[in-house]
């Protein structure tokens, strides 16, 4: 049923990390519960188009990387995302942008 099918194709995975994280394909959105770490972009050409949010409910603060390290979210190499906050992100395929900050 394609209408079953386009309705699932839009739920959105939540996961809830409290330590390091590269996200994942089936990921949507990452909760980062607790603590300060690091959660990781996957590369942007594998994930081209591929938006993702990640929330801070915990204490900590958590730094937003890529995985190869050479690939830049908005022009920079991390993203602070401080306890609070949230940021949205979308893959051009060559790097990363921020599409929404709360």
């Amino acid at each position: 049923n394609p209408a079953i099918d386009g309705v699932a194709s839009n739920i959105a995975a939540y996961k809830e990390r409290s330590s390091a994280y590269t996200l994942q394909e089936e990921d949507r959105t990452l909760n980062c519960t607790a603590n300060t770490f690091a959660v990781s972009l996957p590369d942007a050409l594998a994930f081209e188009n591929r938006i993702f949010a990640v929330k801070n409910t915990g204490a900590g603060v958590i730094t937003l990387d890529t995985s190869d390290g050479v690939q830049l979210i908005d022009g920079n190499l991390t993203e602070t995302i401080n306890p609070g906050d949230c940021v949205t992100v979308q893959s051009t395929s060559s790097a990363w942008i921020i599409i929404s900050r709360a």
